[in-house]
């Protein structure tokens, strides 16, 4: 299961819904994050410009000016 919550693991061990010996795993270099799904509708009036949009949303400069 992937899941973007840390806590999630060890609420689903202590429920009993994952067993006892699950872990979570965080990355030594870099993240896994919201800010990385980005989508562009099939019915986009302009996909060109969604494109573009998406690139600059992705750019890593513009998400270190977005976190700073």
């Amino acid at each position: 299961m992937f899941h973007l919550r840390p806590r999630t693991v060890g609420t689903k061990v202590t429920d009993g819904t994952f067993p006892a010996t699950t872990r979570t795993a965080v990355p030594s270099v870099g993240n896994i994050s919201n800010t990385s799904f980005i989508a562009i509708p099939a019915d986009a009036a302009d996909r060109a410009a969604a494109l573009v949009l998406a690139n600059l949303l992705q750019d890593p400069q513009t998400q270190l000016r977005c976190r700073a």
